[in-house]
């Protein structure tokens, strides 16, 4: 039987021994659950279409991370001061609803197999925190979460890429990494021009004066 590590459902993801459970509570088991090299190396075996640890891992952690970045973005089209930045969220929305569509049609032929019920802990507090600002360090906090979730997810698909059992969701994962990797683009190149307007209006108005 393979053993699995637990980790803390922060930005960066941190294994504990194996056979520790850290008990996050309200966090979907599916967060906490990573697995270990040694279920990477039956990846072979898995090529029949059998889904193992590595698809159920990526499952939850893509459904998670999508629903969180569209909350997000929806606050986002609600709250930012910069246009440039609400036209951003609302493209991220159809992206990222477009993706989920996809995955879910993927994960419902599959028996046994659920789609997480709520989001975990970390990403809760970022809506919390990101949900108290308003105007550009809202705006700044926005862009740095989706530029920081697509960093992770680019990492989280490609990991399904090499290591997955299910070739559906391999491909589904292959399919979806240029598009993670325009939204990386374009949020730092949004993030950096919002910056940039920032630094310039207070000279501007002195200016004027």
């Amino acid at each position: 039987m393979r053993t699995l590590a637990r980790v803390a459902a922060v930005s960066t993801f941190v294994a504990v021994a194996p056979g520790c459970a850290v008990q996050l509570a309200g966090e979907p088991e599916c967060w906490r659950t990573l697995p270990t090299p040694s279920d990477y190396r039956v990846e072979e075996a898995g090529r029949a279409g059998t889904v193992n640890d590595q698809d159920r891992y990526f499952i939850c952690h893509a459904t998670i991370v999508g629903r969180a970045d569209v909350a997000l973005s929806e606050m986002a089209v609600r709250k930012a001061a910069d246009p440039e930045v609400r036209s951003f969220a609302q493209r991220a929305i159809a992206d990222i609803d477009r993706t989920g569509n996809r995955l879910s049609y993927v994960v419902a032929t599959y028996d046994g197999v659920d789609l997480p019920d709520r989001l975990d802990a970390a990403h809760e507090a970022m809506i919390a925190r990101l949900g108290a600002l308003s105007g550009p360090a809202f705006d700044q906090a926005y862009l740095r979460s989706q530029a920081e979730d697509a960093e992770n997810a680019l990492r989280l698909y490609r990991q399904e890429m090499l290591s997955g059992g299910e070739p559906k969701l391999q491909n589904f994962a292959a399919s979806t990494v240029p598009a993670l990797e325009q939204t990386l683009q374009m949020s730092q190149s949004v993030e950096a021009r919002s910056k940039a307007s920032e630094l310039q209006t207070p000279a501007t108005g002195a200016k004027d004066r």
